[in-house]
């Protein structure tokens, strides 16, 4: 009867474990994509301004409409400067935010299981 206790025990203690780093690990993926997109957004709007004010015969309605299409190109504008579209960011600084978050998850998984008697 102890052994069984202390299975149902460990089972809901290994349960609330798991449901706290889910939801961690969740905040920390909605705080990475936020600030990931703030960066993005922002860059995208300072080169939208740019083209606004160096080709006025570009329409701010030709740039939506560009942005929001689901045309794509094969052909890739950023290889000269060695970026492929598949493996990089084009904008280095939300390369820098997604590996600074990929360092807090990892760390983050790995501090509470010595403490919480799961180590070997």
């Amino acid at each position: 009867m102890g052994n069984h206790v202390e299975r149902k025990r460990l089972f809901i203690a290994g349960i609330c474990f798991l449901a706290i780093v889910v939801a961690v690990v969740s905040a920390v993926s909605f705080l990475e994509y936020k600030t990931y997109n703030r960066k993005y957004n922002e860059k995208i709007n300072a080169l939208c301004l740019e083209l606004e004010q160096k080709y006025p015969d570009i329409s701010g309605s030709d740039i939506m409409e560009l942005l929001n299409s689901d045309e794509t190109s094969e052909e890739n504008y950023f290889r000269k400067y060695g970026i492929n579209l598949e493996d990089n960011s084009v904008i280095k600084q939300n390369e820098k935010i997604f590996r600074n978050y990929l360092i807090l998850n990892i760390t983050l998984l790995k501090l509470p299981i010595p403490q919480m008697g799961f180590a070997p």
